[in-house]
């Protein structure tokens, strides 16, 4: 009896010992998001604006464009994204509920870095010319010069989103605005003050990748479902032991 038992303990604590790597994949695939409304975008501030003209809110109104992977079929709903209000660029963050999925509530988006632009300051001085790419220090934006009488705003976030699991996905937002109305250099006149903003339509993809987690992070379920047959094995013999 003492060799089945010490068997059944010794084989469960090396089953669940046993290294192995875990790589969750509750998460992936990516969605692709446009405003119900405009956004006003300043030296400092990202004012998503809601349904029905609306800005100073400190959310905005999105709609769901297209889905793959866990959001396939999500093409059509609605949601909010939070607005970003003197947040620190490239420096780590934590934003909960940065985006709100209605069609899918047991995700949970936390932003966790709002990325500085990849312009320079030196493109934002006159003259501007078609390619040019100005960044303000400590600015998430890039505008880019995309003609005489045009030009796009990018912005890059990222963050992760659980599941009602706990399991974990990265991911990368790139935002993106055409300003058909005006060059390049008449906006920049609009960005002057930390008050003034520029403002149009927007939309963003966002897309997912899988964080892989080791056993010295998270317990693996397979691992403590072995430990917990061999513990129980070793209950058992006890038991008929003493009868």
């Amino acid at each position: 009896m003492r060799k089945f038992v010490a068997g059944a303990v010794l084989g469960g604590m090396c089953l669940a010992a046993a290294p192995s790597v875990v790589e969750a994949v509750p998460v992936t695939g990516l969605f692709t998001i446009t405003g119900q409304e405009d956004v006003r975008v300043g030296l400092n501030f990202i004012d998503f604006g809601v349904f029905n003209d609306i800005w100073g809110t400190p959310i905005g109104g999105i709609d769901f464009l297209t889905g793959e992977g866990t959001f396939l079929g999500i093409a059509g709903t609605t949601g909010e994204i939070k607005d970003l209000v003197a947040v620190p660029v490239g420096t780590p963050i934590v934003i909960a509920d940065f985006i709100k999925a209605f069609a899918l509530p047991g995700l949970k988006f936390t932003l966790t870095e709002l990325v500085g632009g990849f312009g320079t300051l030196a493109e934002c001085a006159p003259p501007s010319i078609p390619g040019d790419r100005c960044t303000f220090p400590n600015s998430p934006l890039t505008l880019i010069n995309t003609s005489t009488k045009s030009f796009a705003v990018t912005a890059r976030v990222l963050g992760f989103v659980t599941n009602e699991l706990g399991e974990i996905s990265d991911f990368t937002g790139d935002f993106s605005s055409q300003n058909t109305r005006m060059s390049l250099e008449k906006a920049l006149e609009g960005l002057d003050d930390e008050d003034d903003y520029i403002q149009s339509s927007f939309s963003a993809e966002f897309a997912f990748e899988p964080r892989v987690v080791t056993d010295g992070d998270v317990p693996e379920p397979a691992s403590m479902a072995l430990m917990g047959l061999a513990l129980s094995g070793v209950a058992l013999a006890l038991r008929r032991r003493r009868n």
